[in-house]
């Protein structure tokens, strides 16, 4: 997964220096949107890994006593829904599915805007489940 995602941002700075893309522009003849789409596919195979080896550890009886599995799956909807809402907003946001008030806000500013919005309510709901998961866990793994 760092492999593939250094390789691919070294050719999204190497084609931006050269004018060939424009860094946050999701049209279909954009190298861009092709390029992010890779890094979001290897991050998903990295973190499908991830949870493969966690997953044999948590087989051999390893990490029963510690929630695990309600800690991982509160670990992968948090990772999941940051990165997958954040390539669906600005990808709406791009092509103007999103309304705005044209020459208060564009729909790039609008869609980062509901994107942060959403971030800040996940990340209190989560993270206070995941907090209080943490302080009632008395095995400190």
């Amino acid at each position: 997964m760092p492999y593939v995602q250094s390789v691919m941002i070294f050719l999204m700075i190497v084609l931006n220096m050269s004018g060939f893309l424009i860094i946050g522009n999701l049209s279909l003849t954009d190298p861009n949107l092709y390029l992010t789409l890779i890094i979001l596919a290897s991050f998903f195979i990295g973190l499908w890994g991830t949870f493969m080896f966690l997953d044999l550890t948590r087989s051999h009886d390893q990490l029963t006593a510690n929630m695990y599995k309600f800690k991982s799956k509160l670990l992968k909807a948090m990772v999941i829904l940051i990165n997958t809402q954040g390539f669906i907003l600005d990808s709406m946001g791009n092509y103007g599915i999103i309304p705005c008030m044209p020459p208060l806000i564009s729909t790039s500013a609008m869609a980062s805007v509901i994107k942060s919005i959403l971030c800040l309510l996940e990340s209190l709901g989560l993270g206070t489940i995941n907090f209080l998961t943490y302080i009632n866990d008395d095995n400190h793994f």
